[in-house]
């Protein structure tokens, strides 16, 4: 038994378990020691445990602590951290380690590893820790679920406790929670030791789930029985298995890793101990000879002794010694390290924890020292623990050998260290690939694409219309925006580049087909300025009404393309107004579609309909004058103006009487739409009616501007050129014909570019911009037939033919002695013109210039008739006083020597005299009116032939000499020069007098 010294420094060692002390201080508890036994006498003691030896079979103390089928599950009654009181210890050891379970303690445990094995200080021997007397646990209760284990020292002894009353724990069942628990039968015996006379444990119930156990120094002695009894375990310490086999506590449930299952196991194989020796010869022998086999490995630290001898295997009689040079033992390492997890643990508790036959061992050195392979290694390790230990597949076919070396092999090394870089590389590069290729994608690609967007569609601007296009396929290969197609459509109707536009906005329907307003836009281009109207139609049905039959828009726009596609074939007028009865059936009547269908009733001329609409929208009485647009009432009120005050053709309309108020409306238009041009164009006509020059050539001068920065429109383009041709002919009132011709070129310009875009068909009324420019031509430019003719020509071919413009025609075609076409001219002009005087003139005077005597005769006969009538209704030819009388004088001169000349020719062609004697008389007539023109009607005198008032030469007078005296080279003379103008009076020769007269002699 242990002395009072001992069991003292064991209890105080107790104060530094766990720093109990120091938490029972901080929680204002007082640490409580636990009393020491009464002292035995030592002798008595010996001898009685000498006679309990004596009776005792043969007893394996390592099946004692490990194999016993009742430890299963059973915590501990060893507190074994008392012996460590200097090495500190975080968690106090609460429960034993299943010898059967696999998993050994973890230091977060508290139990014992690799890194503190070497910190274990000496312990006292066993001896002189155990109490006198044993409890007996035959009657006591297994403990179920306790984890606070109670101090020895608190459990009282039983009465008449002794070995032969111990349970056979053969036939005890094993504790929940137990895997593979060898039974106690399958134990092998030592040498000279028996169980026979060991009480049976096997009725004995076996603890279930009880993991508080009392500490030995809490069980109080027993009556009649003692430790003492017992022999001193020095002499058996050579026996006992390592320390590492009994401490610690349970990880857990069975089969699991411990926590610490990654730590290096070179340090546990360098501190195990594998030493089997005695324990010295300076103890003395506590047992008698019955006990020399009996060994307890790892006692020698219990003790505190050291061994500086290499580790070395003894093994039992007929079993060779193990012994381990450096070598070996470094091949043992090498072993252990390499093994999975699982195998290397179970192979240390075998050589460090666990008694194992000494056969067992020597195989099982061997084959670590050999490095033999994983599977014969496991097969052996499980065949000792009773359990299957099993292999992971990486290591099933490798030794640990086979797996440093392949390790080392180029293959391990790129799989297991080159391409995890290579993978978290490529990995890496992915991600800054998909960013750079993201940020290239959805960033650095839509910039790109609108800054060469935004240059293309500067480039417009410039004219550059090919290079905007290209611009615009390379823009849309990198990066399609929808928006752009009606930007630059937009620009490019307003460069007037149509085709262009048309292109855009094919495009984009073809991408976005269901792009409502661009159809909207396209069909609008179609309509209003290529006047494409089929092709807008088209548009409005197949991207918007063939999808939505009622939408709003499409059918408006429908009716509005119809209601100028009218214009044209007037059937589509009934196209309009199915379209507007669609929206009014579909959504009912409002302003703005009763405002469509007022225009529609204006373009079909229907003045019934449209004077109520008219009422209704201007009736102050009603307050709708806001209700419609300043476009429709300046349509309404150049309607009204033209059934007013035009001139009619046919049967005139029956509701004329009932316009009123149109210069109100005119004027109305003017202020709501005075943004508008086509106010102030109908205003300036309603002043040209009423002769009011001025208002009109202000108003045309603000309508002009208005038209220049106004949207283009077909309607709005004819109104325009109207307009500077209606502006020209001010101009040329007041003389201003540089001006004018501006204004003129202007016009024609508009009109040939609206024509060749197919804005409109040929006008009539704007191919007048010809004649007029002819005429500016004609009479301000003296002998510049050519041009006028180009001019006249033009207007022509355009529809714009009124007589006086074909008998100017005739006049240039007569002073380029083109006879026959200026006969066809002056016929025409005659066919539609009274036969004035001067028509009349002009017809002898061409007809007997193509050798036509008796047309001519004709023409000049009836000429002198009209003269004579103009004649008699004077009293008296005062040409010398009166203009108009000396226009008239010289008018009978030049027809009566032109009647002469001609009688004179058919006397000679005909051979009839009377012809003769009809042109003397003739030629006297002329000359007595020569006379009158010539005399001074104060002196009487008559005028020279270089007098400038003189009216020319005198061509009666020769004539009737060389028909008194015939000449051979003489032919009789007419006077040739003709009227440039055939109205009389003329406009042109008020703005522009002649220099010439008729007595002059035609000039070339």
């Amino acid at each position: 038994m242990p002395s009072l010294n001992n069991l003292e420094k064991f209890r105080d060692s107790f104060r530094n378990i766990g720093n109990e002390a120091k938490d029972l201080a901080s929680k204002g508890l007082t640490f409580v020691d636990t009393p020491l036994p009464d002292a035995v006498d030592a002798d008595a003691e010996h001898e009685i445990v000498q006679q309990d030896i004596d009776n005792v079979p043969d007893f394996d103390m390592g099946s004692l602590f490990t194999d016993s089928p009742d430890q299963a599950g059973v915590a501990d009654d060893f507190d074994i951290e008392s012996l460590f009181a200097d090495t500190p210890v975080t968690e106090p050891i609460d429960t034993f380690v299943d010898s059967s379970d696999p998993s050994p303690p973890t230091e977060s445990d508290g139990g014992l590893s690799a890194s503190n094995i070497d910190d274990i200080p000496e312990t006292p021997a066993v001896a002189d820790i155990l109490p006198a007397d044993l409890v007996d646990f035959k009657d006591t209760p297994p403990a179920q679920g306790l984890t606070d284990i109670p101090s020895i020292d608190d459990i009282e002894p039983q009465d008449d406790f002794s070995l032969d009353d111990l349970v056979d724990f053969k036939d005890t069942p094993p504790a929940q929670g137990s895997t593979d628990i060898p039974s106690i039968d399958d134990i092998e015996p030592q040498d000279g030791f028996s169980l026979g006379d060991l009480v049976d444990f096997k009725d004995t119930p076996p603890a279930q789930g009880s993991t508080d156990i009392p500490s030995i120094d809490d069980i109080e002695s027993q009556d009649g029985f003692s430790l003492g009894d017992f022999p001193d375990f020095k002499e058996l310490a050579d026996d006992v298995p390592s320390i590492s086999a009994i401490d610690g506590e349970p990880t857990g449930k069975p089969g699991v890793e411990p926590s610490n299952a990654g730590e290096d196991t070179d340090n546990v194989l360098d501190n195990a101990a594998l030493d089997t020796g005695a324990t010295g010869e300076d103890e003395p022998p506590l047992l008698d000879a019955g006990f020399d086999d009996f060994v307890v490995p790892g006692l020698d630290d219990f003790q505190g002794k050291t061994n500086d001898e290499k580790p070395k295997l003894v093994a039992s009689e007929g079993i060779e010694d193990i012994s381990l040079t450096e070598e070996e033992y470094e091949h043992l390492k090498n072993s252990l390290a390499s093994f999975p997890l699982n195998l290397r643990i179970a192979c240390e508790e075998l050589i460090a924890e666990q008694a194992v036959a000494p056969e067992h061992m020597s195989r099982l050195i061997k084959l670590l020292v050999k490095e033999a392979p994983l599977q014969e290694v496991a097969d052996l390790a499980g065949k000792v623990q009773g359990r299957i230990i099993n292999i992971p597949k990486y290591f099933e076919k490798k030794s640990g050998a086979e797996l440093e070396a392949e390790k080392s092999s180029f293959s391990y090394l790129f799989i297991h260290k080159f391409l995890p870089i290579f993978g978290w590389t490529l990995f890496i590069g992915a991600v800054i690939a998909s960013l750079f290729y993201l940020g290239y994608r959805f960033i650095w690609i839509p910039l790109y694409a609108e800054s060469i967007y935004k240059d293309g569609y500067e480039r417009i601007d410039r004219g550059r219309y090919e290079d905007a296009n290209a611009k615009f396929d390379q823009a849309f290969k990198l990066h399609p925006v929808k928006k752009w197609f009606p930007r630059y459509a937009e620009a490019f109707v307003a460069k007037r580049q149509y085709v262009n536009a048309e292109e855009k906005y094919e495009s984009l329907l073809k991408y976005y087909p269901k792009e409502k307003q661009s159809a909207l836009d396209y069909a609008s281009l179609e309509t209003n300025i290529l006047q494409n109207y089929e092709k807008a139609d088209s548009i409005l049905r197949r991207y918007i009404l063939n999808f939505n039959v009622k939408d709003k828009d499409a059918l408006l726009a429908a009716g509005d393309n119809a209601l100028l596609w009218g214009e044209i074939d007037p059937s589509k007028f009934e196209t309009a107004r199915e379209a507007y009865a669609q929206y009014i059936e579909a959504y009912g009547q409002s302003p703005h579609i009763l405002e469509r269908m007022l225009k529609y009733f204006i373009r079909t001329d229907n003045l019934r309909e449209t004077l109520p609409l008219k009422d209704y929208f201007t009736n102050p009485a009603r307050e709708r004058k806001g209700q419609i647009s300043p476009e429709t009432l300046t349509e309404l009120g150049g309607y009204l103006f033209d059934k007013q005050f035009s001139e009619v053709k046919g049967v005139p309309d029956e509701y004329i009487s009932a316009i009123t108020g149109v210069r109100d409306l005119l004027l109305t238009a003017v202020e709501k739409g005075a943004e508008l041009p086509e106010a102030h164009y109908n205003l300036s006509r309603y002043y040209h009616y009423f002769n009011n020059t001025r208002e009109e050539r202000s108003t045309l001068e603000r309508a002009l501007p208005l038209f220049d920065s106004a949207p283009e429109t077909s309607r709005r383009l004819k109104k325009r050129i109207d307009a500077e041709r209606r502006y020209a002919k001010v101009l040329i009132k007041n003389k201003e014909f540089f001006a004018s011709e501006e204004h003129l070129q202007k016009g024609i310009r508009l009109y040939e570019d609206g024509f060749s875009r197919n804005l409109f068909t040929p006008s009539t009324e704007l191919a007048s911009l010809y004649a007029d420019m002819g005429d500016l031509n004609y009479f301000t430019k003296d002998n510049d037939w050519d041009m006028a003719l180009e001019y006249y020509r033009r207007a022509e071919r355009g529809g714009w033919k009124p007589p006086e413009m074909l008998y100017r025609m005739g006049v240039a075609f007569y002073h380029q002695n083109k006879w026959m076409e200026a006969q066809e001219k002056f016929v025409d002009a005659a066919a539609e013109l009274p036969l004035n005087r001067r028509i009349l003139n002009t017809l002898g005077s061409i007809s007997f210039l193509r050798g036509d005597y008796f047309a001519a005769e004709g023409y000049y006969g009836r000429l002198l008739k009209t003269l004579n009538e103009d004649k008699a209704r004077f009293p008296e030819l005062s040409p010398q006083t009166h203009p108009d009388h000396y226009a008239l004088a010289e008018r009978l001169m030049v027809a009566q020597n032109n009647m002469g000349v001609v009688l004179e020719t058919l006397a000679e062609r005909a051979g009839d005299p009377s012809y003769k004697n009809s042109a003397l008389s003739h030629y006297i007539d002329s000359q007595r009116a020569w006379d009158s023109l010539t005399r001074n009607p104060t002196t009487f005198v008559r005028a020279g032939i270089t007098d400038p008032t003189a009216p020319g030469v005198n061509l009666a007078y020769l004539n009737s000499q060389n028909a008194f005296t015939p000449q051979p080279e003489f032919e009789p003379q007419i006077y040739m020069e003709i009227d440039k103008d055939v109205i009389e009076p003329s406009e042109w020769e008020r703005l522009v007098p002649s220099t010439t007269r008729l007595t002059e002699p035609l000039r070339y």
